[in-house]
């Protein structure tokens, strides 16, 4: 069985794309004039390996598909079932690595377990162009997860932060206890200081300076 021609950046044979076609050659051809990556994508019923890995390097190496700069992607139905394979070229395989590429691999699937072979399709090209083509100017680019430094500079300054508060909040609360033992030990009439003597079950008070007697009960 012959291998399928290559008709352009992107071959759907399965008439499975429909609508989604003009927004998506629109964004092959911003990766290619702006991020300078070539992008290939077959959508095919029939693999004469029934093996899609095979098949994909079968068709990387018939349709020429470049070393560098490169990305193809192939959706192929095996039997009952839709499958998956994206290639890339070594130096995109490094900005595609790790938890891009898994999330990717990961949502391509559950569309094509739904049979949703254009959503598999819009997917795998807005990931490519996220990942890949140049932020637009006057947009800061998304920041990355914070680093260990920073995480642990982020932690120190809770820790003092956390210091700062509940000195303050002590400080308050000596304040509040000096306060109220100072009026405690004042004459309410003159404001001279007053002596103690012990009573039964209380103390008594007395104004050194203008004489007056106040009980109070004692604090056990």
């Amino acid at each position: 069985m012959p291998l399928p021609k290559q008709i352009g950046a992107l071959n759907d044979y399965a008439a499975a794309i429909g609508s989604s076609r003009p927004a998506l050659q629109t964004a092959l051809s911003a990766l290619q004039s702006q991020a300078g990556v070539r992008v290939t994508i077959l959508i095919t019923l029939l693999d004469p390996f029934d093996d899609p890995s095979q098949l994909a390097a079968r068709i990387r190496t018939n349709w020429k598909i470049e070393p560098k700069k490169a990305v193809f992607a192939l959706y192929v139905k095996e039997s009952d079932r839709w499958q998956f394979r994206l290639w890339l070229s070594p130096d995109l395989g490094q900005r595609l690595a790790g938890s891009t590429l898994t999330d990717l691999q990961a949502q391509v699937s559950q569309a094509l377990l739904r049979r949703r072979v254009a959503q598999a399709v819009r997917e795998t090209v807005a990931a490519l162009s996220k990942a890949l083509l140049p932020p637009k100017e006057g947009v800061p680019p998304k920041k990355g997860p914070p680093t260990s430094a920073e995480r642990g500079a982020a932690q120190q300054g809770g820790n003092l932060a956390l210091l700062y508060w509940g000195g303050g909040l002590l400080a308050a609360v000596l304040l509040v206890i000096g306060i109220h033992w100072l009026l405690y030990r004042l004459c309410p009439r003159c404001g001279g200081r007053l002596r103690a003597r012990q009573g039964r079950g209380q103390r008594v008070y007395y104004c050194e300076r203008c004489g007056a007697r106040f009980t109070r009960p004692r604090a056990r």
